[in-house]
């Protein structure tokens, strides 16, 4: 599914990009870059905190990380973004054009998309690194 949506961002992009010009394509590609690097680096470093316990998981690459619990500071942090997430783009419409406006929306869809994919490639390498 990510797959996918990430495909059609681009295509559209493309699509648009007629319309838009080379320079906003090549805003569109960093911008997804850098979203997607922002939520990779997000996951992986939520992976490696364990649900169960709320102690880092032995074993993951965050492992030198000092052992803290879990406590309502990140489920309140985690809350802000997803509102910030949600509310910033619905405020930025007064602001900008419409076309550079539906160019952020969709490079925040690709970008959280393709930060799944890398981080289930990710998974699959660091779980492979644990089988013996």
């Amino acid at each position: 599914m990510s797959a996918a949506t990430v495909a059609m961002a681009a295509i559209l992009v493309f699509l648009v990009s007629k319309d838009i010009g080379i320079q906003l394509s090549l805003y569109y590609a960093a911008s997804t870059a850098l979203i997607a690097a922002t939520a990779l680096v997000l996951k992986i470093h939520f992976f490696s905190v364990k649900e169960k316990n709320h102690e880092v998981v032995e074993g993951s690459p965050f492992e030198k990380a000092e052992k803290k619990t879990m406590g309502w500071k990140v489920v309140i942090l985690v809350f802000c973004l997803v509102l910030v997430a949600i509310t910033v783009p619905l405020y930025m419409v007064r602001f900008l054009d419409p076309t550079i406006w539906f160019l952020l929306i969709v490079c925040f869809a690709s970008g959280v998309s393709l930060s799944d994919i890398l981080f289930y490639y990710y998974i699959k390498k660091w779980a492979q690194l644990e089988t013996p």
